[in-house]
This record gives C-alpha cells, structure tokens and sequence, in this order.
C-alpha cells in the first residue's frame, strides 16, 4: 500500500523493493553469522525459507546508475543479486568463505519461531529492472564473496 501511495502522490517515483540486505556496515546476516561461528561449535539454520541476498553495496550502485541516467521510468522494481537459496545456502556459504570451523545444521521454520511470520519464498521477479534500466545483476556467491573479503581486511 505504501509503494501504491507514494506513485499515487508522485507519480515520478522510482520505488526498488529489496530482500536479504547485508553488508559490512550495520546489524545483518552476514555479520551475525560471523560474529556466532566466532562464538560457536554448532548452529541451526532454517532450511526452508528461499530468497535472494542482496549487497547494500550493488543496490547503492544501481540506484546511482537510475540516478545518472536522467531519463527516469517511473515505477516499483525488484532487486537483489541473482540467484534462490535458502538461509541454510547462506549461511554455509558465509561459513565457506570465512573458513569458519563450525558444524550447520537445517531445520525448518517451525523449529524456529519467530514474532514476525516469514514467507517461504520470498524470491524476487528481476525482469522489469533488469531490462528498463539495463542493470547488471551479480550473482549472489561474487556479491557475498566481496563482503566478507571486506569484513576480514577490516
């Protein structure tokens, strides 16, 4: 209703719908995960809900390019990195990349609750951004790969 209302007052809006948001600035998954395989031997990871990560940084740069262009298409957009996983992948892949010594295991959303109600799939549609303003999306794993190498030169 929000995007909705915003289009409806100014009709030039660009409005990017965004999940998964992580970098090396600010609370997020990335960093909590790394902060806990400091701190643990074992986590449970919840397998089966899907998304796509996306770097604050190439969501940044996007709007940077929709910025210079000049010439605006109004609208809401979808973006991330490419690619569904699941918070399992994520976290595996983190651990992966920051050679983290820790034992993961998945277990299901239900083992898991939470306050807020998580979808199962909260994968995005990418078409409409991808071909309007002719953005290059990166994969999620290079995107990811270039956050951690931040986060451990730092």
């Amino acid at each position: 209703a929000g995007d909705e209302l915003a289009l409806e007052v100014n009709p030039c809006s660009v409005i990017l719908r965004t999940s998964w948001v992580y970098s090396e600035f600010g609370k997020n998954f990335v960093k909590t995960m790394l902060n806990l395989f400091a701190a643990k031997e074992e986590l449970s990871i919840v397998a089966d809900q899907f998304g796509q990560p996306t770097n604050a940084n190439d969501l940044a740069e996007t709007i940077m390019k929709i910025i210079k262009l000049g010439k605006i298409t109004p609208g809401i957009f979808n973006f991330s990195n490419l690619g569904r996983i699941s918070w399992f992948d994520f976290a595996e892949k983190i651990a992966e990349l920051s050679e983290a010594k820790i034992k993961l295991n998945t277990i299901e959303t239900s083992q898991y609750p939470t306050p807020a109600k998580r979808p199962k799939n909260s994968v995005l549609d990418l078409d409409k951004i991808s071909k309007t303003y002719a953005i290059q999306l990166k994969p999620w794993e290079e995107s990811l790969e270039d956050c951690i190498q931040i986060l451990q030169n730092n």
